[in-house]
């Protein structure tokens, strides 16, 4: 075989141009095959080396087998090349020039596999034989040693008692109409037309060419009627037993539903279920199949029977359900026994609610009747997020309240889940006691609403409410009840929940702190430095600047929140918002924030002072936390991103970065209040000693 040029491709698909008049017999060891294999599967990644046409020729004399498949091509046809065995790699010329490339050419090319002649034989897998209990609707599976294929010949099912044909297949087709398959390359699936009969034994017989592997070897075959034997199920002739009454036996508080679960799926029968008031045993209702006398539902699902009960049953009262002989059965029809007995099915229904539902906004401060919720005053020089004028979560307004928004919603808390009623809620002014705004069954009378959910009942005015005045509020007693029908007491007193509006407001806000930290991965390469303030704050027509300490330099400015070099600020989040920029900051070195005239505002309008100077909006860049892979390197803190910040959010994680993955051990860690080294919270094991948590990410 004459090489005219060897062309170095792509690393999947390499071709050799050859002179077909060579004799190809002449390399020993070679079998070529005729065809169009794709080369596609020509993996092998080494370089191969050019060789130009030569008027000599080079003679290719032997090939080494690397166990990679490898394929080339002439210009009008393909040819796989196979070796029978590894030879080793022996290029010559028959020029005088020698190539000094030769040496390092490799060639791959995959060793054929040994010609199979080992015929299928059964696997333990999946198989038949002697087993019990087999289903009378499954699909019969066989399953071989190899994959597998359908030939001529049949496969039988007989039935073993008297060896009599069930259902004979040939090239897949029943002889009653049932369908063979081959199933997931190694076995067949058989499913015979008809049902199998109840605690039956069967067999299968194999002719000896009906299965073959893919090269063509015969399944030996089977003609007895023990290698592959099974017996069906045995009839059913079990009742159904009832499990524990789900619980509700002699349980109380059961209301609208009661579940009765046995050991098995069932089916409603034609007998009667009844339920009895357990006081005198009177006939309440009568279920019989599947119908209920007075409305209610009853359902089968499985194995529950649930019942559902529409009329209205007496409250605080007794109740048991009896079952006649037919009234349940299973599938099979074996009737459940049934029960007479007022103890085997009984259950109390709930006591009636009578209790109105009380209004937190009226007591918050924990009397009987209210609820414990305590906000601290702002300190002036601790970073928190500020709740304005210790005002009360979910309760607004609470008795006596100051400084309440002037244009957000009312929210009334109770205790219990509640709805409107036809009564009156009405908004006064307490100058005079007129009426701003009368809510009735939620419309207000000048375009506002009011709406319920769950324990809420939110109150929405028209208007706006009039800085710095007091207001108070009247509730009618059919104005709002629980979902029993308690009513609300209501009160008409100007002082029972009085309340004043939030006064002009012209004081700027004022800054708490700022914190900075980097991306933990190293390709977003972004800073975040967040800027906290005392309330909340929106983004004016200044601009807000990022300079490098050191030379002053600007390192990104941003308008309206969008940044000169791709950063952005934020959209507000709470009392503050974050600057996020790409600009690649020095871990060690410092960086300030300046403001110019009304960059940032509150949401009256009231303007943050500028700062130009480098000091009050400065922070040092802290490293990144980047993962090192282990390797020889020591196990190393690499810090906390939050080392001497200032301003740092309450509500914020605390991440450590380490250089190497890690595990949590045995011991603790603490975190301390500096003031006094006294312990905030102890963690072991992931468990804070206040119910904190330390997770590892990575």
């Amino acid at each position: 075989m004459t090489i005219k040029s060897f062309n170095n491709l792509s690393s999947k698909a390499r071709a050799v141009n050859y002179d077909a008049s060579a004799p190809l017999a002449a390399i020993p060891g070679l079998q070529v095959q005729q065809g169009s294999p794709s080369l596609a599967n020509a993996t092998n990644e080494a370089t191969l080396y050019s060789f130009l046409p030569n008027t000599n020729g080079e003679n290719l004399s032997k090939i080494v087998d690397n166990n990679q498949p490898f394929l080339f091509a002439s210009d009008n046809q393909a040819l796989g090349i196979i070796v029978n065995a590894p030879l080793a790699l022996d290029v010559s010329a028959t020029s005088t020039t020698q190539l000094t490339a030769m040496p390092q050419l490799a060639v791959s090319v995959s060793a054929p596999p040994e010609k199979d002649i080992t015929a299928p034989v059964l696997s333990a897998e999946g198989t038949l034989n002697n087993r019990i209990n087999v289903s009378l609707t499954d699909n019969l599976q066989v399953v071989f040693s190899e994959n597998i294929q359908l030939s001529d010949g049949v496969i039988e099912l007989h039935n073993a008692a008297d060896n009599s044909l069930v259902e004979s297949f040939t090239n897949g087709v029943g002889s009653e109409g049932g369908v063979l398959t081959t199933s997931k390359g190694r076995g067949i699936t058989l499913n015979p037309i008809a049902d199998l009969s109840l605690d039956t034994r069967y067999y299968l017989t194999f002719s000896d060419h009906v299965i073959k592997d893919l090269a063509g070897n015969a399944f030996a075959g089977i003609a007895d009627a023990q290698t592959l034997d099974f017996t069906t199920i045995k009839p059913d002739i079990d009742a159904p037993k009832l499990l524990p009454f789900n619980a509700q036996n002699n349980g109380n508080n059961v209301a609208k539903t009661i579940a009765v679960e046995f050991n098995e799926q069932v089916l409603l029968g034609s007998g009667t279920i009844e339920l009895h008031q357990a006081t005198d045993g009177s006939l309440v209702d009568t279920f019989s199949n599947g119908v209920s006398v007075n409305g209610n539902i009853i359902r089968v699902s499985g194995s529950k029977i649930n019942i559902g009960f529409n009329q209205d049953l007496s409250p605080a009262t007794q109740y048991y359900l009896t079952f006649s002989g037919d009234a349940v059965s299973d599938v099979a029809g074996n009737a459940f026994a049934g029960s007479v007995d007022p103890s085997a099915f009984n259950f109390t229904t709930p006591s009636p609610d009578l209790k109105a539902p009380v209004l937190y906004n009226l007591n918050p401060q924990g009397v009987p009747g209210g609820m414990v919720v305590d906000f601290p005053s702002i300190p002036s020089m601790t970073p928190i997020l500020p709740i304005l004028n210790d005002q009360y979560f979910g309760l607004t307004p609470v008795n006596n309240q100051t400084n309440v928004s002037l244009t957000g919603d009312f929210t009334l808390s109770f205790d219990e889940n509640v709805q409107l009623g036809a009564g009156d809620i009405v908004l006064h002014n307490a100058s005079d006691g007129s009426v701003v705004e009368t809510f009735t069954n939620g419309i207000g009378s000048t375009g506002g609403y009011t709406a319920t959910s769950k324990t809420s009942v939110i109150i929405n005015p028209s208007a706006d409410l009039t800085p710095a005045t007091q207001y108070y509020l009247t509730i009618a007693d059919t104005a709002i009840s629980d979902t029993a029908g308690n009513a609300f007491a209501g009160f008409s007193d100007p002082g029972t929940l009085s309340f004043t509006s939030l006064g002009q407001d012209l004081q700027a806000p004022i800054f708490y702190g700022l914190y900075a930290y980097s991306d933990q991965n190293p390709k977003l390469n972004s800073t975040t430095i967040t800027l906290n303030f005392n309330e909340a704050v929106q983004l004016g027509s200044g601009d807000v600047v990022l300079h490098k300490t050191s030379d002053n330099s600007v390192v990104e400015s941003f308008t309206h929140g969008m940044g000169s070099a791709d950063g952005y600020i934020s959209t507000p989040y709470y009392n503050g918002f974050n600057i996020v920029t790409y600009a690649p900051l020095i871990a060690g070195e410092d960086y300030y924030v300046t403001l110019a005239d009304n960059a940032i505002t509150d949401k009256a309008g009231n303007a943050v002072a500028s700062v130009a100077d480098t000091t009050t909006l400065k922070f040092t860049q802290q490293q990144p936390f980047v993962y090192t892979p282990p390797g020889n390197q020591a196990f190393t803190f690499l810090g906390s991103g939050l080392d001497n910040q200032v301003g740092v959010p309450v509500n914020s994680d605390i991440q450590l970065g380490f250089s190497h993955a890690l595990n949590l051990g045995s011991g603790a860690i603490v975190l301390h209040n500096v003031t006094d080294n006294s312990i905030v919270e102890t963690f072991s094991n992931g468990a804070g000693s206040e119910g904190g948590t330390v997770m590892v990410n990575g």
